[in-house]
Order: structure tokens, then sequence, then C-alpha cells
């Protein structure tokens, strides 16, 4: 598969949120929008895989370590 792109509105939610509701409904959303873009004849792969995120914001800088996380679990 090619690599793809997409985009998710909104801020990313910390893996050290204490809502954790929240925090999976982040995790869904993003698994959502990726499997978009993922063709149903193309399995999983077992190679390496690398990814590059880019969050955009208007204030303060987050603490982007704990945004990660939950990207990449999703």
């Amino acid at each position: 598969m090619l690599p793809f792109e997409f985009t998710i509105e909104g801020p990313p939610v910390s893996a050290q949120t204490r809502n954790r509701a929240r925090l999976q409904q982040w995790k869904t959303d993003v698994a959502d929008e990726a499997r978009n873009f993922v063709q149903n004849n193309n399995p999983p792969t077992n190679d390496n895989v690398t990814f590059t995120i880019t969050y955009y914001y208007d204030s303060v800088s987050p603490d982007v370590d704990n945004i990660i996380k939950p990207i990449q679990d999703a």
C-alpha cells in the first residue's frame, strides 16, 4: 500500500487524561479515519511502519509526548 495521510479536526487527547471515555473515543476516531484510507483488499502488514504527526495549535505548546501514544495505539 502506498503512503497516505489524513486529518482529524479538534485537539488530540493526552494519554494522561483522566477522562478515559474521551481517550477511547479519540483512539476510535483516529482508527476510523485511518481505515477510510485502507483498501479492503490490502491485508495488514507485518513490516515496520513509519508515521508523522503534525499538530497545529494556536496557544501554548502542549505536552506532545502524551498525545503521540494514543495515536500509535489507534
